[in-house]
């Protein structure tokens, strides 16, 4: 399914995909059928006992011989390509939906920043009108302001 996914539906001509899937459904289709001619040669059932050349195993495969089932060994190839595919696009999915939530993040941070840098010079422009204020009825609660505003601020 490696050679599949490399060859994705999105990632070649179609005319290389059909020519790779041929190929990857051919082999496949023998590997299939010879697997499941052994399984069937085991004892278990074929008491008689196994075949004794691998020529003797085309007659334990299913309709006499490979190719005459094609279309389940096609249904079941493609069915095989098809959840490779969807595997693949579920991490890339997953890949995509962390990287959006980090963007998100990163974004919130930023537009907090943002905010935090608005609010500085605000409360600056606040704490110095109060200052002005308090110059006009007490001088050492004004001179008190400036030191806490300096400490606070820049240091």
């Amino acid at each position: 399914m490696a050679v599949a996914l490399r060859y994705g539906l999105w990632r070649v001509p179609w005319p290389k995909q059909a020519l790779v899937h041929a190929t990857g459904c051919a082999v496949y289709s023998v590997v299939s059928y010879r697997g499941d001619a052994v399984w069937r040669s085991a004892p278990c059932f074929f008491p008689q006992g196994r075949p004794s050349s691998l020529a003797g195993l085309w007659k334990y495969t299913p309709d006499g011989a490979p190719g005459t089932a094609g279309l389940d060994v096609l249904m079941s190839y493609f069915s095989l390509v098809g959840l490779a595919h969807a595997l693949a696009y579920r991490r890339e999915s997953e890949i995509r939906a962390l990287d959006a939530a980090r963007l998100e993040t990163r974004l919130v941070q930023a537009q907090l920043r943002a905010l935090q840098r608005q609010l500085h010079p605000h409360f600056l422009f606040n704490t110095l009108n109060t200052i002005s204020g308090l110059m006009r009825t007490s001088v050492d609660a004004a001179d008190v302001m400036i030191d806490r505003l300096g400490t606070c601020c820049f240091a």
